[in-house]
């Protein structure tokens, strides 16, 4: 799988694609010569190209993200397993805590926020991920005593692929609004 910051946004491509396409046009227009009109045919063909190769490249980081989000998918159908399947093996402190705390609480809802980073790093051949984002889960506890709570929550997770596959590792959670203060958590 790739890295490449081109892969990650459609946006990268549009904007190189349309600014070759600018400066084409005005050399077309300044000289009249055919050969750019040419060119500004290859550059329209290749943006479209690279268009389609970006839909279908799925680099590290959307990788990270599709599982975040499938966490907490999973979070809201209520099924412990299938949220410590996305863990590390040797998480041994997160594992037990979800282990702990899944069976008392009814999850209603769980999301991720717009606001989701992922920075790949990779030292040899061991590759890890840090996440930070806004998220929110509503839940109720199985004794009656809490409903439909809110938990909102700026969370930054660590994540390791092992075998192909990303686990999570651990996780810290802060206030928020912490996150568009300057005192944002540190790395």
């Amino acid at each position: 799988m790739s890295n490449w910051v081109l892969f990650e946004s459609p946006i990268t491509i549009i904007v190189v694609t349309l600014a070759l396409l600018i400066v084409l046009a005005a050399l077309l227009v300044q000289t009249g010569r055919r050969g750019f009109l040419v060119a500004v045919a290859a550059v329209v063909v290749a943006g479209i190209g690279l268009l389609g190769a970006e839909r279908w490249v799925i680099t590290e980081s959307e990788q990270v993200r599709a599982m975040l989000h499938q966490v907490a998918r999973d979070l809201e159908a209520n099924q412990p397993q299938l949220v410590l399947d996305h863990c590390w093996p040797q998480a041994t402190s997160l594992r037990q805590y979800l282990q702990s705390i899944m069976p008392q609480v009814t999850i209603h809802h769980a999301s991720i926020k717009r606001n989701l980073r992922v920075e790949i790093q990779q030292a040899g051949s061991e590759m890890t991920a840090e996440a930070r984002a806004n998220g929110v889960v509503q839940f109720s506890h199985q004794n009656g005593l809490i409903a439909n709570q809110m938990y909102a929550r700026f969370f930054v997770i660590r994540l390791r692929k092992q075998d192909g596959r990303w686990y999570l590792v651990e996780y810290d959670d802060y206030d928020p609004l912490q996150s568009m203060r300057k005192e944002s958590p540190a790395k």
